[in-house]
């Protein structure tokens, strides 16, 4: 193809060393456990019905975000300098998400819109030309995730403008139509189908990337509880707190590592 970056940037299948998790790429998910821990404040301060609702909507949103830009780096290799610099800036726009989530149903709703949107249409376009002359039939099949993508980022936009009874509604329907999307496999006349099953999936990167993902978030809530503790005087209460703490996030290390992560 003419479009296209001239540099073969596609991540290596026949060395071990192409099957790891970058250095580069935690950096990029070290954004999304920031995102969590905000997450986990705004529904501490709306422990309401419609408060669990709004946090459905933005976990989903922050998990599609992340799992969708790691599907980026299971084909294109980070140590390139072109793909490097992308994941860098992903990892901007999605700590400016981040940043958003706190007031996401609120003063910045158009913050945490915008940053999703151009997080999700940066990333297909990125793909596109990045494969475009080493892999046409990644670059066809994001090219259909990118029309996709279009009239989602416009409910998204939308819903950020609109009053807050809307709001709701409208990202509920961005949501839904991402995932309707790619359980059709993102058909466009003309252009056809994606077929997911012949996909070149590393699963030893999708694997390892996950655990470590897993293992940040726990010592980010590590962190988070440990700040919390030593910032005020201690009681028994606060004792026993931490304490469960620390033996919750032990729990979940153990179910992950011991069981899940097969």
């Amino acid at each position: 193809m003419a479009f296209g970056l001239r540099a073969d940037v596609l991540r290596p299948t026949d060395t071990e060393a192409g099957q790891r998790v970058t250095y580069v790429e935690l950096f990029f998910d070290l954004v999304f456990v920031f995102g969590l821990t905000q997450l986990g404040a705004y529904l501490y301060e709306n422990q309401s019905p419609l408060g669990a609702l709004e946090g459905v909507i933005m976990v989903c949103a922050l998990w599609w975000a992340w799992v969708s830009t790691t599907w980026v780096t299971n084909w294109l290799d980070p140590v390139k300098l072109p793909v490097r610099l992308a994941v860098i800036a992903l990892a901007f726009v999605a700590f400016v998400m981040s940043t958003g989530i706190a007031e996401a149903f609120g003063d910045r709703a158009w913050t945490f819109a915008l940053a999703y949107v151009v997080l999700k249409l940066g990333r297909a376009v990125f793909m596109v030309w990045a494969t475009g002359r080493h892999d046409e039939q990644v670059s066809h099949d994001f090219g259909n995730v990118l029309v996709w993508a279009l009239p989602g980022a416009g409910l998204w936009i939308a819903g950020a403008l609109l009053p807050l009874p809307l709001q709701l509604p409208f990202w509920g329907a961005a949501l839904a139509l991402e995932l309707t999307g790619s359980i059709l496999g993102y058909p466009v006349p003309g252009r056809g189908r994606m077929e997911i099953g012949r996909w070149d999936v590393s699963g030893a990167h999708l694997a390892e990337r996950t655990a470590l993902f897993v293992l940040i978030a726990l010592g980010e809530g590590l962190l988070v509880t440990g700040f919390e503790f030593v910032g005020e005087e201690s009681s028994p209460e606060r004792v026993i707190a931490v304490v469960g703490a620390f033996a919750s996030a032990a729990a979940c290390w153990w179910i992950y590592f011991d069981h899940g992560e097969r």
